[in-house]
């Protein structure tokens, strides 16, 4: 950054800023957190910069950044410091961050200050990371969650836990339920009525959407790729599979685990028109505007393939990187230039960019979603729509509704070839395999946890709901009649007297 923005008194600093910050072990993503009198904690900056900070993933350090900065505010308010927390203020802060009867009904969306059961148990797993560091150092002396008093294996006690965390889980919809919310909510398309499904009719005219090529090959890569929001929302251009074939995850991934993945052949080819003209325009716009000239760039020569490491990507300074060791903030960064030709000048290897031609966060994707969702709600409501019909989708739910969709197919195949009969009762262990495989496509660590918590509305249904099915979306029809948490706006009149 020029020295003229700097304050008059930092100006002397200005030409060796990053200096002083790589002696100080400062990297370019390391929280800083002041004090409401502007003040920094020298013992945070140790945290933050040590090992036990800097190890977690690239997700992980905001996440938890910001539960502190939360957890201190509100300590502040208390005329309490984080060295002097104690149980009772933790249990306070939990009362004040999950009970909705202890704040004002919020008017909108931003006004919100509690949080569902999911969100609040990220609280518990950062201040325990921050405290066990602190007693270690001496800074603390206990900390205040309970049960993490009692030496190095200890553990918070489950009650600093919700017990609602899965309550809040999105919906799994079928593929149709998804089109129309696609083209409804993101698309910027007008709701109707055909018979007795909904659909999308035309373009509405008053939709000020922008960046519709963008969202929908998002929502597209999402929904037929089982890809965590991170994890699709921080994909390089060079790591887009062709059709058929399988890309990598490893740094951006759920922690770090290496695992392939690949997409639908629709999918791929919407992002292909996407990359090739409302991503190509907004870097055009960005190198005539000079935006590229204020980044703080890691310039690109080439990206080869080696055996051992897989992908190399090779700087213009010959430093080399295995991609799937580039962290999400790093990525952010990674740049190339080319001399001539369409593609001349330089641009983000980063896929998502913005209107600017500036890498998008895949923070933002979340509020994207749920602006869509917002759409399909009042485009329901001006139908006269029951609540049953309105669609909220989150990157969850996409990622879970495609792996819902792999599951039934992996159900079907294994109910063909060894002939199991409808009127049998459903017995998860017949289809263990199809569990163990989309435990891979999800990147979860046990079959237990795709089996028991993520793929619910399968478990314990009858087999004949999806053995007497005509096809995968009626099966997915017809587990949305016993389970509300799967999601189909076609009627009922268009399943089978056996589906129902």
């Amino acid at each position: 950054m020029p020295a003229e923005h700097f304050h008059p008194l930092l100006d002397a600093w200005a030409g060796t800023l990053r200096a002083r910050e790589t002696a100080a072990a400062i990297k370019v993503d390391t929280p800083i957190l002041l004090s409401p009198d502007h003040e920094i904690d020298p013992r945070l900056v140790a945290f933050f910069t040590s090992s036990d900070f800097s190890g977690l993933s690239a997700a992980s350090r905001i996440t938890y950044a910001y539960e502190y900065k939360w957890w201190f505010e509100f300590l502040d308010r208390r005329s309490t410091a984080w060295d002097f927390a104690t149980e009772s203020d933790f249990a306070a802060y939990k009362a004040w961050r999950t009970d909705p009867t202890l704040h004002p009904v919020p008017r909108n969306r931003q006004e919100k200050k509690w949080v569902d059961g999911a969100t609040w148990n990220k609280c518990p797993a950062a201040l325990d990371h921050l405290y066990r560091w602190a007693t270690k150092k001496g800074h603390v002396q206990e900390s205040p969650l309970p049960d993490t008093k009692a030496g190095r294996g200890a553990a918070p006690a489950s009650a600093v836990y919700s017990k609602n965390a899965r309550s809040e889980r999105a919906k799994w919809v079928s593929a149709a339920t998804y089109r129309v919310w696609r083209d409804v909510g993101v698309a910027g398309y007008r709701l109707g009525v055909d018979g007795k499904r909904l659909v999308a009719t035309t373009e509405d005219p008053r939709f000020r959407g922008r960046n519709v090529q963008r969202n929908t090959a998002f929502t597209d890569l999402l929904f037929s790729s089982a890809l965590r929001r991170q994890e699709g929302g921080s994909l390089l251009i060079d790591e887009i599979p062709e059709v058929g074939q399988e890309s990598y995850l490893g740094a951006t991934a759920k922690r770090g685990t290496v695992r392939s993945w690949t997409a639908e052949s629709a999918a791929l080819t919407n992002l292909a028109r996407y990359i090739n003209v409302t991503r190509r325009a907004a870097v055009k716009r960005a190198q005539k505007a000079g935006r590229y000239d204020t980044m703080d760039p890691i310039w690109v020569d080439h990206i080869e393939v080696r055996s051992r490491h897989g992908e190399v990507l090779v700087t213009t300074n010959g430093a080399e990187w295995p991609l799937k060791d580039i962290d999400v903030m790093t990525r952010m960064r990674l740049m190339r230039s080319r001399d001539s030709g369409v593609h001349a000048g330089p641009e983000p290897l980063w896929l998502w960019l913005g209107e600017d031609g500036l890498p998008m966060n895949p923070k933002g994707w979340g509020t994207i979603l749920h602006r869509a969702s917002e759409r399909f709600k009042s485009e329901c409501e001006r139908l006269g729509r029951p609540n049953r019909d309105i669609i909220l989708l989150s990157p969850h739910s996409l990622r879970f509704s495609y792996a819902l969709f792999v599951l039934v197919v992996l159900h079907q195949a294994i109910d063909r070839k060894y002939g199991y009969s409808p009127t049998e009762p459903y017995d998860e262990n017949r289809y263990l395999s199809a569990y163990q495989h989309v435990r891979d496509i999800l990147g979860h660590r046990s079959t237990t946890t795709t089996r028991n918590i993520y793929l619910e509305p399968v478990k314990g249904l009858r087999g004949k709901t999806i053995i007497g099915t005509r096809d995968v979306q009626a099966a997915i029809a017809a587990l949305a009649l016993t389970n509300p948490e799967v999601r189909d706006i076609a009627p009922v009149e268009y399943l089978s007297e056996e589906d129902r």
